[in-house]
């Protein structure tokens, strides 16, 4: 990844970041002030490539910055689960169950809808840059660990987003080791087991397009 390529994606978190100020100061729900720092958590997978890229004949740097790629690359889908802000209360009205729907038209509510949705896209485009990079670079140097690169990823990827959603946990959290398994252990059900696998089948869904898209397969 160029400098050009790096500066190009940091103006498109700036201009995401003055949308989620502005819409902030419309709709006035922290979530899309909030969005604004998950948006950048998700720039800095992106930042990481560059570092490994410009690192190319520094190995114990390399595996450093891949390291700290994978503890980071979480945050950049993680906007897909931010979806769940979205209020179905504030765009319908249900008089009765034999009665038609009525669709309210409130613009506040669309706006905080449009920029959820931005984010969500914003998160799926950051995932989907690192991923190719590395997702090429294995391809190209381990071919042999590209497969189990593609498996296990998603499901890692799952397990953090889980982590951080539900048991509130941050990327830096990491270091307090111990403690973090002791509270996936204490959580640790069927719901939780569910929602890693769903959210992997997500990532294999949309990796795997891109791959085959990639490839000219479909």
């Amino acid at each position: 990844m160029s400098k050009k390529q790096l500066m190009f994606h940091g103006i498109i978190y700036l201009v995401f970041l003055i949308i989620s100020v502005l819409v902030f100061l419309v709709v006035e729900e922290g979530i899309h002030l909030m969005l604004g720092w998950n948006a950048f958590l998700a720039f800095i997978p992106i930042s990481l490539v560059y570092a490994f890229d410009n690192k190319q004949n520094q190995k114990n740097m390399n595996v450093l910055i891949f390291l700290l790629w994978i503890f980071f690359f979480p945050n950049s889908i993680y906007l897909v689960t931010d979806l769940i802000y979205i209020n179905k209360d504030a765009f319908i009205e249900e008089v009765s169950y034999l009665e038609s729907l009525i669709y309210l038209r409130d613009f506040s509510s669309y706006l905080g809808f449009f920029h959820l949705l931005i984010a969500c896209l914003y998160g799926i485009l950051t995932s989907l840059i690192s991923f190719k990079y590395f997702s090429n670079f294995i391809n190209e140097k381990f071919p042999k660990y590209h497969l189990p690169f593609f498996i296990i990823l998603p499901v890692l990827v799952s397990i953090g987003i889980y982590l951080g959603r539900f048991l509130r946990f941050n990327t830096w959290d990491i270091f307090n080791f111990l403690e973090l398994i002791k509270e996936v252990y204490r959580s640790l059900d069927w719901f939780a087991v569910s929602f890693i696998l769903i959210f992997s089948l997500l990532q294999y869904l949309i990796y795997g397009f891109y791959l085959l898209f990639q490839r000219k397969i479909i």
